[in-house]
C-alpha cells in the first residue's frame, strides 16, 4: 500500500512537472481560436532574492503550431503567415527584468524574434499559486509580417508561457 501511495505522487509530479506550455489566442470570424506550439525549450534562471539578476529566454519550433485543425495549422506555416522553412523559431532572451509596484508581478523586457524581425517586447511573469510562473503577452502578429491585413483576423495575439 506505501509503494502505491510512493508511486502516485512519483507520477503525479512528473506530470506536473510536464506541463511547460505556450499558448496562444486570436479572434477569427468572431470567435476565439485558441492554439499552442507542442515543442519549445524555456531556460529560466530565476533569482527570488534579487529578480534583476535573473534571466529568461525561450525557443519556439514554429513547426509544432497545433490549433486542432490540420489543414489551419499547414496554412499557418506557410510564407503567408509564419514561412517556417525560412524562419523555424521564435525566440525571445531578457534584456532587464523589474518587480512591478502595483501587484507583485514581474515586468521581462526583452528582445522578440518572429520571422526575422526582432523587437523590444515585455512579457508579465506572474507566480501562480501552485509555485509555477506564469508569463503573459499580447502582441500584433502584423508587426511581425505572420499574416496580412485581414478583414476576419484579429491582429492581437495574446500568449501564455507557463513553466
Amino acid at each position: 500500500m506505501k509503494f502505491w501511495f510512493s508511486l502516485w505522487i512519483w507520477i503525479t509530479v512528473a506530470v506536473a512537472l510536464g506541463q511547460n506550455s505556450v499558448k496562444f489566442q486570436i479572434r477569427n470570424m468572431g470567435s476565439i481560436v485558441e492554439g499552442s506550439f507542442e515543442r519549445f525549450s524555456l531556460d529560466i534562471r530565476w533569482n527570488a532574492t534579487n529578480p534583476s539578476a535573473s534571466m529568461v529566454s525561450g525557443k519556439v519550433q514554429v513547426e509544432s503550431i497545433n490549433t486542432g485543425i490540420s489543414l489551419r495549422d499547414n496554412h499557418l506555416r506557410s510564407s503567408s503567415y509564419f514561412h517556417v522553412s525560412q524562419y523555424p523559431e521564435i525566440s525571445f532572451t531578457s534584456t532587464k527584468i523589474e518587480k512591478s509596484s502595483s501587484d507583485g508581478s514581474y515586468i521581462i523586457m526583452g528582445q522578440l524574434s518572429i520571422k526575422g524581425v526582432t523587437k523590444d517586447h515585455t512579457f508579465t511573469m506572474r507566480m501562480r499559486p501552485d509555485g509555477r510562473k506564469e508569463f503573459t503577452t499580447s502582441l500584433n502578429r502584423r508587426d511581425f509580417g505572420v499574416g496580412g491585413w485581414s478583414l476576419t483576423m484579429g491582429d492581437e495575439v495574446q500568449v501564455t508561457v507557463t513553466e
